[in-house]
């Protein structure tokens, strides 16, 4: 039986929003990516919107107890597909657009959330035609130079900073001093994902697409590693490799545990989890990673299509997932005895979540979710552990 968790706050963007992150240092504060589509023109833009989550002394509505008030707007000529916070600096941020530009943003935080300044730092252009949308920006958790970039056109790209990192308090980098790496082996449709490895992985790269293919790069000599079209049976659309999290230690998964663990999700609704280690049907298992495409040792599925896997800030074994057409879930990826893996669905959240879930994070503590829908334009902040009486 299924558990739903309780909401606290909904609001109405202003337009579409397809990715959100809570501010590092202050989670009343929420960012919103959005992308609107001009149906005429058939020109795309977007906005960051930034809310901040209140809490209300009265608790007349016994439903939704708090609020979310929309305290600063930027407009964009330009969609946001994703909205990424770097793990070495809690003020920096990176917005992914559909011109195939990256921009870097610095965030200054004021004595309340309405008081908060959004400068943007530097654009680079990762991909010459602006046709090509970036779908995903990934920082690296370990590597202070380098980002991962993918796009609509299947290509996907390791950027690196000829400074040590793109940072708030040093020199701010030019187009000039960026290195754009193209991977070799591209995705033949949409590459929606990807992520680095870390801790003994740091210097390999994991890309998803469209086109079912799960693919590795050793980014210190641009070679493949595998590429394999078996774990999912439609399109991958998430990536999680094992994390330290960011420098405060925020967001860990596997850190302690099993560093080749991969968790992927897709179109096809299932969360797959699988050891880097390990031989197709082989049980034995080595220290390094493997030059074979690995093969999923437990599955679940979840139902509406896995769009997104944000880990915990501080429970090693929690992730939030975005469900797209049937909420978000928060769920269990823990190791379990005789080398199996126990995925468990712990809570459900649907409510006013009429359409896609393509957003979602977790607060500092872990004790507040925000997620958002695109067409119905709906925000909303709810909890992973209270149980909503209201629902049915």
């Amino acid at each position: 039986m299924e558990v739903n968790s309780k909401p606290f706050a909904k609001q109405t963007t202003k337009l579409p929003p397809c990715c959100l992150k809570f501010h590092p240092l202050d989670n009343r504060i929420v960012f919103v990516g959005t992308y609107k589509l001009d149906e005429v023109n058939k020109l795309k833009y977007g906005s960051i919107e930034v809310y901040e989550y209140v809490e209300k002394s009265s608790k007349d509505n016994q439903e939704y107890l708090n609020a979310l008030d929309l305290v600063k707007a930027i407009e964009s000529p330009t969609a946001i597909l994703d909205l990424q916070f770097s793990p070495f600096d809690d003020n920096l941020f990176a917005t992914g657009h559909s011109n195939g530009v990256i921009i870097f943003w610095e965030t200054t935080l004021g004595q309340s959330p309405s008081d908060i300044q959004i400068n943007k730092l530097v654009e680079y252009s990762v991909f010459e035609d602006p046709t090509n949308l970036i779908t995903s920006i990934k920082f690296s958790d370990t590597l202070k130079d380098r980002i991962l970039i993918t796009s609509t056109f299947g290509k996907t790209v390791v950027l690196k900073l000829n400074n040590s990192s793109i940072s708030t308090e040093s020199t701010i980098i030019n187009t000039s001093s960026v290195e754009n790496s193209p991977l070799p082996i591209s995705h033949s449709i949409e590459s929606w994902i990807g992520n680095f490895g870390n801790f003994e992985l740091s210097n390999v790269v994991f890309t998803g697409g469209d086109d079912l293919n799960l693919i590795s790069h050793d980014i210190r000599s641009n070679d493949v590693i595998f590429q394999t079209a078996n774990i999912h049976q439609a399109g991958i659309t998430s990536i999680l490799t094992a994390t330290p999290g960011d420098h405060n230690g925020n967001g860990c998964w596997k850190s302690n545990g099993n560093h080749f663990q991969l968790a992927t999700g897709g179109y096809d609704d299932t969360l797959k989890l699988s050891d880097l280690r390990y031989l197709p049907g082989s049980e034995g298992q080595g220290s390094t990673l493997l030059p074979y495409p690995p093969r999923a040792r437990n599955e679940k599925n979840l139902g509406g299509g896995v769009w997104r896997l944000t880990p915990f800030k501080n429970t090693a074994d929690k992730l939030m997932v975005c469900c797209m057409y049937d909420g978000a879930k928060i769920v269990t990826a823990d190791d379990g005895s005789a080398n199996e893996d126990v995925i468990k669905i712990d809570r459900v959240f649907r409510k006013n979540h009429t359409s896609m879930v393509y957003g979602g994070d977790t607060s500092l503590k872990d004790d507040l979710m925000a997620t958002c829908s695109f067409y119905d334009c709906s925000l909303q902040i709810w909890s992973p552990e209270i149980v909503d009486e209201y629902s049915n």
